[in-house]
């Protein structure tokens, strides 16, 4: 009892610091750091109305005139969002923000947990704990009403869990229903059922691992099945993750297949949608498809801008949905000049937009934002990428079997996650990758304690030397 009291008053130590430091930043600091208090973004809303309307209406769609808003939002954040509006009306936002900086202060304690079942000693432990206490990108969505923050949380308490199924036989049953809930929150983190698969079969005990998987697939798939089945009895359409388009007004299948269209020939394809949208015009790079296809592009994009839906929306024109099936007649028509795209493109022309996205997984080299320093951005960014390069390196400096399989299963999800993104959704935004970037911080933390290890066994080698 006495050698565990210590461990737990560090796990508190720890939670008072990330969460005092979490609570100042948003209600204090945050104008500093990005020009001004903000606490929601423009995805709120579609949360938020989500929820309001399933309360309302007995609809779970954030706009009830669109059916692909219906599959969007998943429901683990609008519940958690949507319920603190309900009950506290209009300082809900401040509730939401306390929350979340107390569950990304638990997310801190949890990857210290990560640490000491994996083996890792408690200056590594002491390493890791520091990291996640000051690690700025989570500390930036802590007063945002958006996913990022209640995702990690979930992310790190499944992993945590599983890790326990060697000695709880519980662990099983409940980290399946974490990883429900943490997959209803955000779509791509299904990524992370491989990696939990891996740490599955090395915690489970000989001979048990097809009896323990089959259990885990089970809670699993109960758990998620309710959402799979209201899609497809109210709607007609399983929609596993998500329906054929985002549902939001601006982003119908007109701009979805504009949008994967002008993917092929840039990583950041919205400035050339807003040419689109504004100008009725786009710029492509001079040596991509044959002068026999310009006019038909010509003319996709002018049909865009006169009236295609989303367009309107987006150059603040209209909002009216449909206008003589002209969103039907704009997605085929970028659908068709995406596949003339494909056939006329080499391979490495093809991918190269992808490897561009999957290079900005480690290294963000832009760093025009709408808020905040350019110079702070850039050392950040600088700073992550590098904290993401030692994650990778963990593999090579793991001196256990439990650190080198949740290594390897880090770097799953975190390649996986980064894979998807960038090359079949073909759209990448930093806080995409919040929940892997995380499991990545533990294995950085490994990487660090392994290299000050090595120093300090070098430096006591030298010192025996010059005795």
């Amino acid at each position: 009892m006495k050698e565990q009291y210590p461990r737990w008053l560090r796990l508190w130590l720890i939670f008072g610091a990330a969460v005092t430091l979490r609570l100042v930043y948003a209600f204090h600091l945050q104008k500093y750091f990005s020009g001004g208090f903000r606490f929601t973004t423009g995805d709120t809303s579609t949360y938020m109305d989500s929820f309001l309307n399933w309360m309302n209406y007995g609809s779970y769609c954030f706009d009830l005139e669109i059916r692909d808003s219906c599959f969007y939002r998943l429901p683990t954040y609008s519940f958690f969002l949507g319920i603190q509006k309900y009950l506290l009306e209009n300082y809900y936002w401040i509730s939401v923000a306390i929350l979340q900086a107390l569950l990304d202060a638990a997310s801190c304690c949890l990857a210290v947990l990560i640490a000491r079942k994996v083996g890792i000693k408690e200056l590594g432990q002491g390493i890791i704990a520091l990291l996640f206490i000051l690690y700025p990108f989570t500390i930036f969505w802590v007063p945002i009403q958006g996913p990022e923050i209640v995702g990690n949380f979930l992310v790190l308490l499944t992993i945590y869990i599983m890790l326990c199924v060697e000695n709880e036989r519980s662990a099983i049953f409940l980290s399946g229903i974490s990883l429900v809930a943490a997959v209803l929150t955000k779509q791509y983190i299904a990524a992370l059922i491989p990696p939990m698969i891996i740490l599955l079969a090395v915690r489970s005990t000989a001979g048990k691992f097809f009896r323990n998987l089959v259990v885990f697939a089970g809670i699993f798939i109960i758990g998620y099945s309710p959402w799979v089945l209201r899609n497809l009895i109210n709607y007609g359409e399983p929609a596993i993750l998500m329906g054929a388009t985002t549902g939001v007004r601006g982003c119908l299948s007109d701009y979805t297949n504009a949008m994967f269209f002008v993917s092929l020939f840039y990583e950041n394809p919205e400035p050339e949608i807003i040419n689109i949208a504004r100008n009725g015009r786009i710029d492509l790079p001079n040596n991509v498809l044959s002068r026999n296809h310009r006019n038909e592009i010509n003319q996709v994009v002018s049909d865009a801008y006169r009236c295609g839906p989303s367009f309107r929306v987006w150059r603040g024109e209209s909002s009216i949905v449909k206008i003589d099936d002209c969103e039907r007649l704009v997605a085929e028509g970028f659908a068709r000049l995406t596949q003339v795209a494909k056939s006329e493109m080499s391979f490495i022309d093809y991918y190269r937009t992808g490897l561009e996205s999957f290079a900005k997984g480690f290294f963000k080299l832009n760093y025009i934002e709408r808020t905040g320093s350019s110079m702070v951005q850039s050392f950040l960014f600088g700073l992550r990428g590098i904290l993401m390069v030692l994650g990778v390196l963990a593999i090579l400096v793991a001196n256990s079997r439990p650190q080198m399989v949740f290594v390897l299963a880090g770097l799953v999800f975190w390649f996986s996650t980064l894979f998807v993104l960038s090359f079949v959704y073909r759209h990448l935004e930093m806080r995409y990758l919040l929940m892997a970037d995380s499991v990545m911080l533990v294995c950085s933390g490994l990487t660090i304690f392994r290299g000050i290890e090595y120093l300090k066994t070098r430096m006591s080698q030298a010192r025996i030397r010059s005795a």
